[in-house]
């Protein structure tokens, strides 16, 4: 299924909210994408509407598992790229930036390489479940 860029916005951006809270509403989503909570209503009943998310218990807003399976691949995109270019120099803020920009362009073949560059200098992050904080230290560590 083909999805917007906007849409995966708010699919990683409700797979983000549901770490940090038992339940995701639509107002908490507006409020943390800094839209009005009526723009961010229309997109969600078209992700309804592709059944990628589904309203619960009080109105809260969950992924579906295809849902889910779309946020979790943005979202380690997103982390493989910022974290290369945190390894590479970049302030947390620039890489949090560009790789928010860059996500949804680069192929799966670059970031493999991309992938498989840090997993040859970091192998061992993996099997000992850092966090994206630890990871980054890690990173920054091996290149300064």
């Amino acid at each position: 299924m083909k999805t917007t860029k906007s849409e995966e916005l708010y699919l990683v951006t409700i797979y983000e909210l549901s770490k940090k809270m038992e339940l995701v509403k639509c107002a908490d989503l507006a409020r943390s994408l800094g839209y009005s909570r009526p723009s961010t209503l229309g997109l969600i009943n078209k992700l309804i509407d592709k059944e990628l998310v589904y309203r619960g218990e009080k109105k809260c807003l969950l992924l579906t598992d295809s849902g889910l399976k779309i946020a979790r691949t943005i979202s380690n995109r997103h982390n493989v790229l910022k974290a290369a270019f945190i390894g590479l120099g970049a302030s947390k803020e620039l890489a949090e930036k560009e790789a928010r920009n860059m996500e949804n362009h680069i192929s799966d073949e670059m970031l493999k390489i991309i992938d498989n560059h840090i997993e040859i200098h970091l192998k061992d992050l993996k099997d000992k479940n850092m966090t994206l904080e630890q990871f980054e230290n890690q990173i920054k560590n091996r290149y300064e």
